[in-house]
């Protein structure tokens, strides 16, 4: 969904900020556990490079960044966020910001900004996430009409 959060904010003031994960949005902070150091949403994206942030069920969807990332010759990394996780979401901050669920994902730009999100694990991972990388890449071609 591209929609923007219903906050009963007057939507014309510009002084307040709503944390979404819609895309175009910047991906939201919250402090996660990796290992024995606190770190923020915003310090596991970014970094010149693309990130799938996924829930615990990510299985997939790293192979599915594995596939992609060499299909398409991007730096794709993959970072796991949720509870009891490679990111530990301890305090279920980041679960409650997401909007998606344990087997969704989100694609976060190398700019910190969302891309793209889906809420559940597709039947095939490796092509929603490819459309949603050659979308973003502007590398689809549109068929040659005569």
């Amino acid at each position: 969904s591209s929609d923007l959060p219903d906050t009963g904010l007057d939507p014309d003031l510009f002084y307040f900020y709503v944390p979404s994960v819609t895309p175009g949005a910047v991906i939201p902070h919250a402090w996660v556990q990796r290992g024995t150091d606190r770190v923020s949403t915003l310090d596991l994206v970014g970094q010149g490079r693309f990130t799938l942030v996924t829930g615990i069920d990510d299985a997939a969807w790293r192979h599915a960044a594995e596939d992609v990332a060499v299909q398409l010759g991007v730096d794709l990394i993959v970072e796991q966020v949720g509870v009891r996780c490679q990111n530990d979401d301890v305090l279920n901050a980041w679960t409650q910001l997401r909007e998606v669920s344990d087997s969704g994902a989100l694609l976060v730009r190398p700019d910190r900004h969302l891309a793209w999100r889906i809420d559940q694990l597709p039947e095939d991972p490796t092509a929603a996430l490819r459309g949603a990388l050659q979308t973003v890449l502007g590398r689809h071609h549109a068929p040659i009409t005569v």
